[in-house]
């Protein structure tokens, strides 16, 4: 089949062609060819497991590089146009449709290396100069990813001839794709700090995976696209904590995705993985929880048997086109080889019952010491405060357990037979030793659920945690405090058994457990700074954060600040992650030593004039502090730089520190710069009005600004960025008036698709809304019985 066509015009699907300023004007054009995009280029059977070679052939001006999923065969002047040339590429090998892919551009080839594989390959960074040093890391890092997925999945990516491999980092472009031999990132994920690296790191590897997993083996349905998608995003992080040699950079990638995913999957209106919604928020949600059931399978079958069953898919099914189901039954044998996985037990059946249906199990722990048993139910887990929703929902789900005297994790099997509700629980026997034994579910984070013990038990785990917190595993104290904070949200445990089972904090060393501990309690500080009830709430928290922070302001007095710059190396947790955590709460809740440190650190940065000055860990917290209770003219000079430096983590950290001034004036000028392209670049927009909304002035400011700017934001941005940009908004609604008034201004200005999306939004807010009723006053009870008795 022979087909000509020009790139005449901006087209939203096949391909997209964008304009940026540089400020001299440039211009890229690539192709969007999945799922079903192939149609809009040429014609074609696009159905995936129709496969064909493709011969490709650009006719284009000089000016511009033309690159594909083959290497280029030759380039000759084109006789009919002057100035134009045409770009011949090698015979591709039989790909579907929406694995053929396109680039043109105009950015020069920076960087070149080759992978470390048993069949090397050349790669080519193609980027704007003015990256080249950034981008040292991108070839540091991509030949390493080759090779650790080659040994992983046992089954090289190339077969009979050297290939290439193009990484094309694109400005103004925030996807990731790839396919054969080609590979596109965004510039907004270029920086040269840490936290910059490993977002980096990780969105390579996805890439470099995929190349395995969508390339050498593709779906027979791209309506399931989704599934490939998490599979992927969770072998990357594997392959990356492979890389890093350290399974807590694992670890803490995978409870920071379970955070946000069971925070959202929680909400009643949420929606099962296979309903064809094509909103933002439940893409996100389907590539969170799809990695998080794989590392499900992953634990349940054991690491060693669950790459066995990965090897054999690629082995079996290299170059082919097949439906997951393939996946799970490769798998499944070698989880029964390993004597990891029931007979009776089938892996589709399993994922059917999390794919089916919305929202994930809540496991209600009840003990009987006297007959030495546990009895284990399920029900759908719904977060809102006050709800108590009865659900007939029931998962297929391994139960990882371990003892105070067992800490080798068993495993047994939750079953769901929906026509015998007895069938739907599972009884332990001879679990334990003696009363006082703790049991503790779901070790390693293993499933996505929640996990709701008995007063009992809470007892006992409390007690463990204070005697010796080590006894019980790092991720597994994370996650158990996690539970226990939202199921208090939720109205399902009090709150005095939370604040109880806090109380060990004080000696807690992992700043994984601290992330987990802070991020549920900077959600009840987002409600709490705007009521009465803030003094008793910061009282509480300086009593928390108090003694640990004090012994890390010790350990940087004694070691002049060194060990809070920066970690030691790639995925090494230092005190420095856990320091620079301590340091900003002690300072958000006005802890003298903090507010006097990081004063005396503000005023040298200024008098030098940079920033430079400040340990980078800290310089976040340091300038916001500074700018809050200093003079005008401090103000101006962060903005200044700001103005001054190109690097993007630096222009977010001066950014956001402005939105911590108190000055009407100030925090007036940061809103309307957030709508301001060339003041504000749009990937710090969010961010921005984020901070500002955080504060109290900036808080109702925010409101208002809304309002006032509702108009001109529909004309200035498309749908997605209007999503982006009203999602602040809505996140900080905190009462019912705010609520009906945000109500009534979408339903005034939005259409209904914009009200749709937005709607997936609004479900946080009944939430929060909902807490502020149910739980305010019982926080606020069990908070003024725990400082009295710390006080006593």
């Amino acid at each position: 089949m022979y087909f000509q066509g020009a790139l005449n015009r901006p087209q939203k699907f096949g391909y997209f062609s964008v304009r940026y300023n540089t400020p001299v004007p440039h211009f890229y054009a690539i192709t969007h060819m999945e799922p079903v995009y192939a149609r809009y280029v040429f014609p074609c059977f696009d159905q995936p497991h129709f496969r064909t070679k493709f011969h490709l052939q650009m006719i284009h001006n000089k000016q511009y590089v033309a690159l594909s999923n083959m290497p280029v065969a030759e380039k000759k002047a084109y006789p009919l146009l002057e100035n134009y040339e045409m770009t011949i590429f090698e015979d591709s090998p039989p790909l579907p449709t929406h694995m053929m892919m396109w680039a043109l551009h105009s950015l020069e080839n920076v960087l070149n290396g080759s992978t470390n594989g048993s069949e090397g390959a050349e790669i080519a960074v193609w980027a704007r100069p003015n990256l080249t040093d950034q981008l040292h890391y991108v070839l540091e890092v991509t030949p390493e990813l080759f090779s650790t997925c080659e040994s992983r999945f046992g089954q090289p990516l190339l077969s009979g001839k050297s290939g290439k491999f193009d990484i094309v980092v694109l400005p103004e472009y925030s996807d990731q794709r790839s396919s054969l031999g080609l590979l596109f990132i965004g510039e907004d994920e270029m920086g040269p700090s840490y936290a910059s690296q490993e977002i980096l790191h990780e969105n390579l590897a996805t890439l470099v995976v995929r190349q395995w997993f969508g390339r050498l083996v593709s779906l027979e349905d791209l309506s399931s696209a989704w599934v490939r998608n998490g599979i992927n995003y969770y072998l990357a992080i594997q392959v990356v904590a492979m890389g890093h040699q350290d399974l807590r950079h694992n670890m803490s990638r995978l409870l920071s995705i379970r955070l946000k995913l069971m925070e959202r999957d929680s909400l009643p209106k949420t929606r099962e993985l296979t309903a064809h919604l094509r909103g933002h928020v439940h893409r996100e949600l389907r590539h969170s929880k799809m990695c998080l059931l794989t590392h499900m399978l992953c634990m349940a079958i054991g690491e060693k048997a669950f790459y066995d069953g990965i090897k054999n898919f690629f082995k079996h099914y290299a170059n082919m086109t097949v439906s997951p189901k393939i996946l799970w039954q490769e798998i499944q044998q070698a989880g029964r080889r390993a004597l990891h996985l029931p007979l009776s037990l089938q892996l589709g059946t399993v994922m059917q019952s999390w794919f089916q249906q919305p929202g994930y199990p809540l496991i209600t722990v009840l003990r009987d010491d006297l007959n030495k048993t546990v009895t284990l139910r399920q029900q759908r887990y719904i977060q809102t405060s006050g709800m108590g929703m009865e659900s007939k929902s029931c998962w297929w789900l391994p139960i990882m357990y371990i003892t105070k005297t067992h800490r080798v994790p068993q495993t047994e099997w939750l079953g769901c037979h929906k026509n015998s509700p007895e069938l739907r629980m599972l009884e332990l026997r001879n679990i334990f030793e003696a009363p006082d034994e703790w049991f503790l579910v779901n070790t390693e984070v293993a499933a996505p659920i929640r996990v709701y013990y008995d007063l009992q038990n809470w007892r006992l785990l409390t007690v463990a945690l204070r005697e010796n917190f080590t006894q019980v595993p790092e991720v597994s104290r994370a996650a158990l405090l996690d539970d226990a904070l939202h199921l208090s949200w939720a109205g399902y445990l009090p709150y005095g058994v939370t604040l109880d089972l806090m109380r060990y904090l004080q000696n807690e060393t992992s700043h994984l457990v601290w992330q987990t501990a802070t991020s549920s309690l900077e959600k009840l500080h987002s409600i709490m700074h705007l009521t009465t009830g803030y003094r008793i709430f910061k009282l509480y928290m300086k009593q928390l954060v108090g003694p640990p922070f004090k012994e890390v302001l010790k350990t940087m007095s004694s070691l002049d600040n060194r060990p809070l710059l920066k970690p030691k190396s790639l995925g090494t947790e230092s005190i420095s992650s856990l320091g620079a955590m301590l340091y900003r709460l002690a300072c958000q809740f006005d802890i003298q030593e903090c507010m006097t440190d990081a004063l005396n650190k503000f005023k040298e940065a200024m008098t030098s004039g940079s920033t430079a000055t400040i340990p980078e860990g800290l310089r976040g917290t340091v300038l916001c502090i500074g700018i809050r209770h200093g003079a005008e003219e401090f103000w101006l000079m962060v903005r200044d730089m700001y103005r001054q430096t190109h690097e993007e983590t630096e222009k977010r950290v001066l950014l956001n520190s402005l939105s911590c001034t108190t000055e009407y004036w100030a925090l007036r000028k940061l809103l309307l710069w957030a709508l301001d392209r060339k003041v504000v670049p749009r990937s710090l927009t969010v961010g921005l009005l984020a901070s500002v909304l955080k504060g109290y002035l900036g808080y109702y400011l925010g409101k208002q600004f809304l309002v006032e700017s509702m108009d001109q934001i529909l004309r200035r941005f498309n749908s997605m960025a209007i999503f982006s940009i009203l999602k602040p908004f809505v996140e900080t609604v905190t009462s019912t008036e705010e609520l009906n008034t945000l109500e009534e201004l979408f339903r005034e200005k939005l259409s209904e698709s914009l009200q749709s999306h937005i709607g997936d939004l609004m479900e946080s807010a009944y939430d929060q809304v909902n807490w502020r009723k149910y739980q305010y006053y019982e926080l606020l009870l069990a908070i003024r019985n725990y400082t009295i008795d710390n006080l006593e």
